[in-house]
């Protein structure tokens, strides 16, 4: 896993690092509905970006979509009788990860090629430097601006897309 530096300098990383299922994360972490659909929003909008919509056989939807719900809601139905709402969200959650990562929607790629605003991340000594639990800044063991893993994005912050005026998936 990356420093946390790097997860500053490219926010939208973390989604794909946890699309992937290559963020360690905890019990809690793993329970977390809103965090593992924001997961699978990150793959659908990067399907959206790219127009690859193989996902819309592989989930039996009517046509592309950029509601993660709808997508979401075609997943797991058999478990609905047996699960609550929260853990048959998870385990559609869990089901669209999986189908992702073995290839079902296709040779989707997170990263926007087409995006050349961005600059090479450097490791620097700086970024393995810890001075305290989950400080991996140059700032003080008081300052609260530090910021460690666990805060990289904040709940809610799903803006990952940079999308242009020609975007087509651009929600209305």
């Amino acid at each position: 896993t990356p420093p946390a530096a790097f997860f500053r300098d490219r926010p939208e990383a973390w989604f794909g690092y946890g699309a992937t299922n290559l963020l360690p994360m905890g019990k809690e972490a793993e329970k977390d509905v809103e965090m593992n659909k924001s997961f699978c929003e990150y793959i659908l909008s990067c399907a959206n970006r790219d127009g690859l919509f193989h996902y819309v056989d592989s989930l039996n939807l009517p046509g592309p979509t950029d509601d993660i719900d709808e997508a979401l809601s075609k997943l797991s139905n058999k478990y609905k009788d047996k699960l609550g709402e929260e853990k048959l969200w998870l385990k559609r959650c869990e089901t669209f990860l999986k189908l992702y990562n073995t290839g079902n929607f296709g040779p989707l790629i997170l990263d926007d090629m087409k995006d050349t605003s961005w600059t090479p991340f450097v490791f620097r000594d700086e970024h393995f430097s810890k001075k305290g639990p989950n400080d991996f800044s140059k700032k003080g063991a008081n300052d609260s601006s530090k910021k460690g893993p666990n805060d990289f994005p904040k709940k809610g912050s799903n803006d990952f897309s940079k999308k242009g005026p020609n975007d087509s998936s651009k929600k209305g």
